[in-house]
C-alpha cells in the first residue's frame, strides 16, 4: 500500500473518532505525526502501523494516535487582546454571580497543557482584590488527549513556555521555581478541575457555565458537528452566558441561540436569555 493510502486511512480514523478533519492540503502534518506514533510505539514503518491498526495489534494504541494527532499548540495569555476584553467580561460575571448567590463556573473546553485555564485564573486573582465574589470561582478543564490533561495536572512548565506570555511579575506571584522549571502555586491550581471530553459525545459535566472558553476547536470540525458540539454548548451555558472562539470563527450558519457582542475590538457570542 502506497504511503498516500496509509495515511488517508489513519486520516478517516482521526475524523471518525474526534471529527477533526485533516484536509489534502495539510495531510504531510499528519504524516510527520504519524512518524511520532511509530516512534512511540516502537514501530518499524508507516506499514506496519497501519497492519496494527487493521488488525487490532495489541501494539497499536488509539490513545496514542489521538494525543501526538490534535493539535496542542498554546501559550500563556495567548492573544493578548483577547484577554484585556475578557478582564472586563470577567468583571460583569464577578458582580452578577455574586448578586445571585452563585458560584462563577468557567469552562476551558480545549485546555491542552493548562495555559489557558491558567491564564483566565491569574486574570481572576488580578480582578478580586477589588471584588466580592463569597462562593468563589471555579474552572473546569477539557481536552481529548489524556497526555495533555496529566502534563496540565502537573501544572510544570519550561523556561521557554513561561516566556510564552508571561511577565515577571505574574511570574513571582503566581509561580515557584523547581530545578530548571516553573510550577503554578497552589492558589491557582486548586480552582482547576480537569477531565478528559470527546466534543463528539455527551458532556459528562452536568453544570451550567457563566462562560465557556472554545477557541481554535471547531474549526478543524465539519459543519454537521460544528452545529452538534454548538447545540450541547449551548445547553451547556446558563442564559445570558458568553461564549469564546478563536479569532478566525464565527457561529454565521451555525447556531441561532447566540447574540454577538463586540467587546473592546474582540468578538463574545452570548446566550440569548
Amino acid at each position: 500500500m502506497q504511503t498516500t493510502e496509509i495515511v488517508n486511512f489513519f486520516s478517516k480514523l482521526i475524523e471518525k473518532e474526534l471529527g477533526i478533519l485533516y484536509e489534502d492540503h495539510n495531510l504531510y502534518q499528519l504524516q510527520s505525526r504519524l512518524e511520532e506514533v511509530m516512534k512511540a510505539l516502537s514501530v518499524p514503518d508507516l506499514p506496519s502501523l497501519y497492519k496494527d491498526a487493521q488488525t487490532n495489534n495489541p501494539r497499536f494504541k488509539k490513545q496514542i494516535l489521538i494525543d501526538i494527532a490534535t493539535n496542542n499548540e498554546t501559550s500563556f495569555f495567548r492573544d493578548p487582546r483577547v484577554f484585556r476584553s475578557l478582564e472586563r467580561v470577567m468583571t460583569e460575571l464577578i458582580a452578577s454571580c455574586e448578586k445571585n448567590g452563585e458560584k462563577l463556573k468557567i469552562w476551558s473546553v480545549a485546555s491542552s497543557t493548562g495555559q489557558e485555564p491558567l491564564s483566565i485564573a491569574m486574570l481572576l486573582e488580578g480582578i478580586l482584590p477589588g471584588k466580592v465574589l463569597s462562593k468563589g470561582y471555579q474552572i473546569y478543564c477539557t481536552d481529548i488527549s489524556e497526555r495533555v490533561i496529566e502534563r496540565a495536572k502537573n501544572a510544570l512548565y519550561s523556561e521557554l513556555e513561561v516566556q510564552r506570555g508571561l511577565n515577571d511579575q505574574q511570574l513571582a506571584k503566581y509561580f515557584r521555581k523547581e530545578g530548571e522549571k516553573w510550577r503554578a502555586q497552589s492558589l491557582l491550581t486548586t480552582k482547576l478541575t480537569y477531565e478528559k471530553q470527546n466534543l463528539l459525545e455527551e458532556f459528562r459535566n452536568r453544570e451550567s457555565f457563566n462562560m465557556i472558553l472554545c477557541r481554535n476547536v471547531l474549526i478543524y470540525q465539519k459543519i454537521e458537528k460544528k452545529k452538534e458540539i454548538l447545540s450541547r454548548i449551548s445547553k451547556a451555558l446558563v442564559p445570558g452566558g458568553y461564549l469564546l472562539l478563536g479569532a478566525g470563527e464565527s457561529l454565521i450558519g451555525l447556531s441561532n441561540d447566540f447574540e454577538q457582542e463586540v467587546i473592546d475590538g474582540a468578538v463574545f457570542y452570548r446566550k440569548k436569555r
